[in-house]
């Protein structure tokens, strides 16, 4: 990560221990962020323009997985 100020644009949306946020900084393109885990245990699984990769679209609870891939 740049050494930017960092703001949540959208969420976190959380379901069944996943967690899907937008993150933007200024002067760049908005970021997703794909996480597991719950308070300060979050794991990262994926963070940027397309968070629809394999893991998300296989292991990924549903409502995560639409808001990661659009379906």
């Amino acid at each position: 990560m740049p050494d930017k100020n960092v703001n949540v644009l959208d969420g976190p949306y959380c379901a069944g221990g996943w967690s899907y946020t937008t993150i933007g900084m200024t002067g760049a393109e908005p970021l997703s962020v794909v996480a597991t885990g719950t308070g300060t245990t979050l794991t990262l699984v994926t963070v940027g323009t397309d968070v629809c990769n394999p893991t998300v679209r296989t292991r990924a609870p549903a409502g995560i997985r639409a808001m990661a891939c659009g379906s």
